[in-house]
């Protein structure tokens, strides 16, 4: 006999990561599906890296165009990002 409290699984969509536009009133729902999208990930570091690069628009990668494909250059890149766009002073005034 077979339990009624059985839930149906859904086929949801798979969620897409929209690039950062680099405005700080952007930044919460970019950091937010990046984070447990990509950086929570186990994928290698360096994939995490080049889509960090590929979700950001051309004026926000230049600030970390310049950072080698390392473990040490991601993690600079992502202090980079949330220092120049997750800067909560600048959100409050956004």
């Amino acid at each position: 006999m077979e339990s009624q409290e059985q839930g149906a699984v859904a086929e949801l969509p798979k969620l897409t990561i929209r690039k950062f536009n680099g405005t700080n009133l952007d930044w919460t729902r970019f950091w937010g599906q990046f984070t447990k999208g990509i950086d929570q990930s186990s994928m290698a570091v360096i994939t995490k890296f080049s889509y960090l690069k590929e979700f950001v628009v051309p004026k926000v990668r230049k600030s970390i165009d310049g950072l080698p494909f390392t473990p040490e250059g991601y993690e600079k890149a992502k202090s980079i990002l949330k220092e120049r766009c997750g800067n909560d002073s600048e959100m409050e005034k956004a």
